[in-house]
């Protein structure tokens, strides 16, 4: 079982503080770019940050967030703070909810750049390991994302 949270801190492209993923206490950009051994991924930031300026692609991951509680869904996890858009990297995470745990199955590289086409064209990455996490430690994950962001009409429980 992994350990996911959300913590304040800075990346590479962003200046100051900004809500992060860290999964077994590592940033989630470096735990990537560690697995690929390819420093292009590091300062990516979360899509949950709310940050995307195309207010139509942030209701997509916001929509996409929650749809994973009913089915197997392809969520937008981390894009390149230049752009905060879909235009750019996208690392896409397939997550799969259980009653007691949430996992992101698969991760990879949308090539799509369309909100309405997100997980049409992924390239998978096979060196990536799935992760797994407790449930309430992935919700509560999320709802500091969502509480930052005052997205609390999206909120889990």
């Amino acid at each position: 079982m992994n350990f996911i949270k959300a913590e304040l801190t800075t990346t590479e492209y962003v200046n100051g503080e900004h809500l992060m993923i860290f999964v077994d206490d590592i940033r989630l950009d470096k735990w990537l770019s560690s697995k690929l051994d390819d420093k292009n991924y590091l300062g990516l930031i979360p899509t949950w940050l709310g940050w995307l300026v195309n207010p139509k692609e942030q209701e997509y991951v916001w929509i996409k967030t929650k749809l994973c509680e009913t089915k197997t869904t392809i969520v937008p996890m981390l894009i390149c703070p230049d752009d905060l858009d879909f235009s750019c990297t996208i690392i896409v995470c397939e997550v799969k909810y259980t009653d007691t745990s949430v996992q992101w199955t698969r991760i990879g590289i949308d090539r799509t750049g369309r909100p309405n086409y997100i997980g049409r064209d992924i390239e998978w990455l096979e060196n990536v390991p799935s992760l797994h996490f407790l449930r309430q430690q992935y919700e509560d994950c999320l709802n500091e994302f969502m509480h930052d962001c005052n997205f609390l009409d999206v909120r889990l429980r």
